[in-house]
């Protein structure tokens, strides 16, 4: 499982000029398997396919977040590397957005629901997942399956509830891949993202290869996919 996260680093440089990376880490350690510097003339975009060309993406699975959500993207990564994806989809891409948005959530049931209570709070996930073909396809390279994650979230301080709510796509159909496994992969994304941050801007790791101008890791790991296979 690759999940692909971008950050700037802190104390690289003064504001506007700081350096930025985008890193994929192997989801089960946390590793940062390889990344690469995204400077002034290039953006996340550009350098997503070099930075995962170096990989043996055959059947495994790719999780970013929506700024990645683009068809260029996940024909690469279908097509060409036989992987199988999981994308978030927010506004950026209005129409897909507006399609999962609308889909007939009041007849699919919950498939599965999750608590947890700590920091304060209480939070209750509870996810729908549908396949998208027919009258349901979506606008989007490969799309074969839909989930929306809702949150509802407790203030046990102020007694006040809030709510959330995430879409993602995947090119897996549901015999490939749960809504269990879906929840899983899109909650290890989440993890990977927030120890990115912390790695980062707490034990600042990466300040070596910087000075050095080395962005490249010191070793790499295979990653295991369990439970999928893409769909080809």
């Amino acid at each position: 499982m690759y999940s692909v996260d971008g950050k700037t680093l802190r104390g690289s440089g003064q504001a506007g000029i700081q350096v930025h990376l985008l890193a994929v880490l192997d989801q089960h350690t946390g590793t940062v398997l390889g990344q690469v510097d995204v400077d002034g003339k290039t953006n996340e975009l550009t350098r997503f396919q070099p930075l995962l060309s170096a990989l043996d993406l055959a059947s495994a699975v790719v999780t970013a977040n929506a700024l990645h959500t683009q068809c260029e993207h996940a024909r690469w990564l279908v097509d060409d590397r036989k992987a199988a994806y999981v994308l978030t989809v927010k506004k950026n891409q209005p129409r897909l957005y507006r399609q999962l948005k609308t889909l007939p959530r009041a007849r699919i049931p919950i498939q599965d629901e999750t608590s947890t209570r700590g920091h304060g709070r209480y939070d209750i996930r509870r996810l729908q997942a549908v396949t998208c073909t027919g009258p349901l396809a979506l606008d989007f390279p490969h799309a074969v399956q839909a989930r929306r994650i809702r949150r509802r979230r407790l203030n046990l301080t102020t007694g006040r509830w809030s709510t959330v709510t995430v879409y993602a796509i995947t090119n897996l159909t549901a015999a490939q891949a749960s809504p269990a496994d879906l929840a899983d992969w899109l909650r290890g994304h989440w993890a990977i993202e927030t120890l990115h941050h912390i790695r980062d801007t707490t034990y600042t790791e990466d300040a070596s290869h910087i000075r050095t101008g080395n962005t490249h890791p010191v070793s790499w790991r295979p990653c295991a996919t369990p439970r999928s296979a893409c769909s080809g």
